[in-house]
This record gives structure tokens, sequence and C-alpha cells, in this order.
């Protein structure tokens, strides 16, 4: 029993301390890139990022995501002019957007493409329309990531979706992560605290035929990284409210269920149960907060970034 639980201790420390390494280098990270003034527009240039927009087609929303620094960026949004001509007609006036003709990719599979956009604008160069009918199933945003996909023009996509608004220093973060591995690696890198965001290759989503239910199976972990901070949040302050609500009744749902595990393993004598509940509703407890403590900072932070003139 008691090599047991000291295993049990041993194994819940080593946990937390690694928890608590990934948390630490993804801040100090944002920190020196934080305070290296002009960094996004003086890295590397051998990575490029195409943001693929499904559901969003706020201009405030759009702005958000191209105040990027980085040079190789560029931001394509699929929207429905026929089903939202109002939001298309403000999009087209307020960037200029010209139609120009449609090339697809032949690597991936698109369907309903009606027309492509380019903006006039200098600033808004890196920012590009397509225009194809909208739903909100699965298997529809697959569709848009597809279509948006289609005309990128870099080696890596990052999917966004409904009111999802990066961070203004995601991108930098991201490119800051790829240059820490030799070139051909890496091929996803997923940040996993506040709202998910997906940075994965482009040769990947070809070779699994597109997005889809499965396009994230076959990848080797070795090939992985992961970030453990938010990256992205949603721009409804509601919503961002709503969602720590919904961590605080799960925390608490599985506190109580971890409480009266251990109330009665103690009962029956089985302390070995015991201390396996009390540390798991310790590190779950612990875990939660500083996941919660994360999103309630990105959700201002994007919500600032919102309502900025």
């Amino acid at each position: 029993m008691r090599i047991g639980l000291l295993v049990l201790l041993c194994a819940v420390v080593a946990a937390v301390c690694l928890f608590l390494r990934a948390v630490l280098r993804g801040r100090d990270k944002r920190s020196l890139l934080r305070n290296a003034h002009g960094i996004g527009s003086s890295m590397s240039e051998d990575f490029g990022i195409s943001v693929l927009c499904s559901g969003i087609d706020v201009p405030e929303r759009i702005e958000a995501l191209l105040v990027s620094e980085y040079t190789r960026f560029e931001v394509i949004v699929v929207i429905d002019a026929a089903g939202f001509p109002e939001e298309f007609a403000v999009l087209t006036a307020r960037y200029r957007m010209i139609r120009v003709e449609w090339q697809g990719s032949q690597e991936l599979r698109t369907t309903g493409v009606r027309s492509l956009w380019r903006s006039r604008r200098r600033s808004c160069r890196r920012l590009v329309l397509v225009d194809r009918p909208q739903g909100t199933a699965e298997n529809e945003v697959a569709a848009d990531w597809n279509a948006a996909a289609a005309v990128s023009s870099y080696d890596w996509l990052l999917p966004l979706k409904g009111r999802a608004c990066l961070l203004p220093d995601a991108v930098t973060r991201l490119v800051a992560e790829l240059g820490e591995y030799p070139v051909g690696k890496l091929l996803l890198v997923r940040s996993h605290l506040g709202v998910p965001v997906t940075l994965i290759a482009r040769d990947v989503v070809t070779d699994a035929g597109g997005f889809g239910a499965r396009w994230l199976r076959g990848i080797p972990w070795r090939s992985r990284s992961d970030i453990w901070e938010p990256l992205a949040c949603r721009t409804d302050r509601t919503d961002a409210a709503c969602s720590c609500r919904r961590v605080t009744w799960r925390l608490r749902l599985a506190l109580v269920v971890s409480f009266v595990l251990v109330g009665w393993a103690a009962v029956a004598g089985h302390w070995i149960w015991a201390a396996v509940a009390a540390t798991a509703a310790v590190v779950l407890g612990a875990v939660s907060c500083a996941r919660q403590a994360m999103m309630r900072i990105a959700g201002d932070r994007c919500v600032n970034l919102r309502e900025r003139p």
C-alpha cells in the first residue's frame, strides 16, 4: 500500500510540474514577443500562415484578424453573398473588393463556389473573400475550410469558425513555435486553453482529402506540438461568461463526485482508492482553476480588441 501511494504521489507531482512548466514556458515566450517591438515583421519568413474563416462576416472581427505584423499572413473569409447580401455589400465596399477569376487548387475538393474577391486596398491585400452557400452543420464548415484552403497561398492553415477571434500576438506566437523545430518536422500545433486553435500543415490536409471528420487522424505524436496558453477567444463577452460558468459547474460536479468516492473508499477501508480519488480531485481543481483564469484573461483581451476604435 505504501509503495502504491508513493508511486501515485510521484506521478501526480511529475504531472503537475510538467503542466506548470508548459504554462510558464508559454508565458515567457509571450512576454518576449510582446516586449520585442516590431518582431512580427522581422521574424523568419520561412513560414506562411493562411487563416480560413467560416461564419465570420462582421467587419470588426475581420479587422481584428488583420492586425498581425507578420508579413507572410493572409485571411480568407467564406461568406454567402446570397444569404447575407447586406453584410457582403458592406465588406466589399469597406475593403474595396474586386471580383477575380476563381482558380482553386485541384488538390482539394470544393463545391458551390460562386466567386472569388480580393481587396484593392494596399493595407488589406492579405484579405480574400470566397462566395459560397453557408450552413451551420459540421460538414458545411469543413466545406468552407476546403474552399478557403483551395485558394490559400501558404503552407500552414489555421481554420476558425463562428465567433472565434485570434489574440493580437497569436500569429507571431505560432511562428515562434514553428521556428523552434527543423523545417518539415512539425505538422500540427495546437492550443488547448481558451478557444482551441489548430495550425496544420497544408500537405496533411491534402493527403487526408480535405477537412472532414478525421482530418487530424494519422499525425504522429513526434510531429505535434502543444501550446498551453490561449491564442483565441470569443468576441462576445456573454459567450465567454457562459463558457466560464460551464467550466465552473463541471468543476463543482467533478469535485463532489471525487469527495464522495473518497468518503466511500475511506469507510470501506480502501485507502489506496481513497488516495487516488483525493489526488484526482486536487489535480482537477488546480488545473481547472488555472484554465478558467487564463480563459478569462484571454476573453478580456479579445473584448478590449473588439471595442478598440
